[in-house]
């Protein structure tokens, strides 16, 4: 068996982590991160999922890391395991869950503009803005929402405008959604 090094984090480190600085690549980081005075090069390899010899090494050299002792390494696996491909897992950044907020559906609102109108048509985008800004309650910010939409529908369909539209119901407040029914409607009547 070979001795796997564990390394800890010098006093230089614990500074550069905690100021956040830009000394470091991102790779670096990450690793003088997962760095305890624990774990040893190959669980560090491990976590990191690919080969970690030369940004510890030059971890090392700029004094970041120091070796703290040698432990016995497991021998190496008669058959080599091939790693699977991870299995994508759904995560909580992939659901909306910010809740009902006006000021959410202020800011989508104002994101779906610049997407659609502020290169192609900046006078459009510049009134929407406008109009989103000036919104001081929820039914003036439904109404501004759906000439949003209107627009929307002329420029890139139904379909887009309908989820949008989706969208939006999930972030006006629960009472709301009556009102962008009915202004949905009053809308369509006036193009």
């Amino acid at each position: 068996m070979r001795a796997q090094p564990i390394f800890e984090k010098t006093s230089k480190a614990l500074e550069v982590l905690a100021q956040r600085g830009r000394e470091l690549t991102p790779r670096q980081r990450a690793l003088l991160l997962l760095v305890n005075g624990q774990r040893s090069l190959r669980e560090l390899e491990a976590l990191m999922g690919q080969p970690v010899a030369d940004p510890l090494q030059s971890l090392l050299q700029g004094g970041y890391l120091q070796p703290a002792n040698l432990v016995a390494a497991e021998p190496p696996p008669d058959d080599p395991v091939v790693a699977e491909p991870p299995v994508r897992v759904a995560t909580v950044a992939d659901r909306f869950t910010h809740g009902r907020s006006v000021a959410a559906a202020r800011m989508y609102l104002f994101d779906m503009t610049e997407r659609f109108f502020a290169r192609a048509q900046p006078e459009r985008a510049q009134q929407l803005r406008d109009l989103f800004r000036q919104a001081r309650d929820v039914a003036e910010l439904v109404e501004s929402a759906w000439l949003l939409l209107a627009h929307v529908k002329a420029l890139a369909g139904e379909e887009r405008a309908e989820g949008i539209r989706l969208r939006l119901a999930t972030m006006l407040p629960e009472g709301a959604l009556d009102a962008v029914t009915s202004a949905t409607e009053s809308s369509e009547a006036s193009l």
